[in-house]
């Protein structure tokens, strides 16, 4: 996880510890904030929260206590001669650093290993790289057991060539490196996000003629360490496409997706759909099962009673959780920016200069359940109204927890300095109970739920930034 600001870590923590119902919440003191790269949390380990920071010229591992007190704190070496951070990998038992450093004549990606004392473990040069080919840092996609990193390069900007390689964290090993010649096609073409499963295979994924329908389909192109690169296309000859996400089931071996149909203009969502195609398959088959929303959904998530359903506006596919049996849960978000302008500098002679402002909404969540063969299971709304401006919507949004016996979304009512924090309580058959798990006020925090982590089935941190400061919020169930 990344954010703009840089920490200068002076100033030590003490805990408040609040208890709410079924839970405890504990913030820590700030932290002084001035021109940061990044941080991530790297995990916990023997009752220590551990936080890289990344930094112009050092890099500092932070442990916090059990108390969310600062307890230690160690520098980082990487090479001298202009080390560039390109991820951070938080594992069980220690974590990983992949970086890129200028050699004499070319650049070299490099990994170092290190236990949650940070000591080296291990060090070693992954790749070499050309300085002329290689402009700025790699892309990194990380494997969802967090054991495959796949690093790469587009060799131009329309990603026609890409140039990597999957490396194994736990054995040291590279499996494989190629450049990938994705097809130049003249027809539109979306590219969607690069997935890499468990076993090392990567998935280049693309929707080609998305405003043909006769034509529209899915190219799924699957590289791994065998010569021959197999490819894949399933029609979506049926319906337009207004929103499709993605996700690799690794424990059904599984490509699962779910996305929004629209009409021509792709104006508003009209239904849903889910596609689930087996991966261990030769024959690839899919499956594809379709959805228009009905009036009363389309009712419950606008707020309003629909007289003619035309569709949504403005939604999101933005997250897809994955059941066991092969099931999942989709949450659609209503999303938008949109974009003002107001005057910056007035003229006597009429040509005044404007300056843009872009406003945020966050607004109903749709969650949409589906059985293992992709029909329909259930599906409730869940009701926020968030507005924010000049922030990058950061405060915006939500936290998903997850554990076996429910879901738990937790989110900003308002995004101002003293609001309320609220929780919806999702059963597995989707009822739901809402609640006030704590107020900010006089607490000077800001909660950036998007950039939460969560450490257990009962245990989540969630970053605060607010005048300055940062503050690190631990709810414990």
């Amino acid at each position: 996880m990344k954010s703009l600001i840089r920490y200068i870590l002076i100033v030590f923590f003490c805990s408040n510890t609040l208890h709410g119902f079924g839970q405890e919440i504990t913030i820590s003191d700030g932290l002084d904030i001035q021109n940061a790269i990044s941080y991530d949390f790297l995990g916990k380990s023997n009752n220590n929260y551990l936080l890289f920071f990344e930094k112009e010229g050092a890099n500092e591992v932070v442990a916090l206590n059990e108390k969310l007190k600062y307890d230690w704190a160690k520098e980082i070496y990487l090479d001298k001669r202009r080390p560039q951070v390109i991820g951070v990998i938080g594992q069980k038992n220690a974590f990983c650093i992949l970086y890129v450093f200028q050699k004499k004549s070319s650049k070299a990606i490099k990994l170092h290993k290190y236990d949650f004392n940070c000591n080296l473990i291990d060090s070693f040069t992954i790749k070499e790289i050309s300085n002329s080919f290689y402009q700025g840092l790699p892309t990194m996609v990380l494997s969802e057991d967090k054991n495959m990193v796949y690093l790469f390069n587009k060799k131009n900007a329309d990603f026609d060539i890409i140039d990597g390689f999957v490396f194994q964290l736990d054995k040291q090993i590279k499996l494989w490196d190629k450049s990938i010649f994705l097809e130049e096609q003249l027809e539109s073409k979306r590219l969607n996000p690069i997935l890499l499963a468990n076993n090392g295979t990567v998935y280049f994924i693309s929707e080609r003629n998305s405003s043909k329908l006769e034509k529209h389909l899915i190219e799924i192109i699957a590289v791994n360490n065998e010569n021959v690169d197999q490819k894949v296309n399933i029609p979506l000859d049926q319906f337009y496409t207004y929103d499709i996400k993605y996700v690799i089931d690794n424990l059904n071996n599984r490509l699962q997706a779910v996305g929004l149909t629209g009409d021509k203009s792709l104006s508003r969502a009209k239904g849903i759909f889910h596609i689930t195609m087996q991966l261990n398959d030769t024959s690839h088959q899919f499956l594809i099962n379709n959805y228009p929303f009905s009036d009363s959904l389309a009712s419950n998530i606008s707020g309003k009673k629909t007289v003619q359903n035309k569709g949504i506006l403005d939604v999101i596919v933005d997250q897809i959780i994955l059941r066991k049996d092969g099931g999942l849960l989709a949450i659609i978000e209503q999303k938008k920016v949109v974009e003002r302008r107001i005057v910056a500098n007035r003229s006597p002679y009429g040509s005044n200069q404007y300056m843009p402002i872009f406003d945020h909404y966050n607004d109903n969540l749709l969650l949409y359940s589906f059985h293992p063969d992709g029909r329909s299971h259930w599906y409730t709304v869940l009701n926020k109204s968030q507005f924010s401006s000049e922030d990058d919507g950061v405060f915006n949004s939500y936290f998903l927890m997850k554990s076996p016996s429910n879901i738990k979304i937790l989110y900003n009512d308002e995004i101002r300095d003293n609001t309320t924090i609220s929780e919806y309580l999702v059963a597995p058959n989707g009822s739901f109970d809402r609640s006030s798990v704590l107020t900010t006020e006089k607490k000077d925090i800001k909660l950036r739920f998007k950039d939460g982590i969560q450490l257990s089935g009962n245990e989540s941190l969630i970053p605060s930034e607010n005048r300055n400061k940062l503050k690190i919020v631990r709810f414990k169930y």
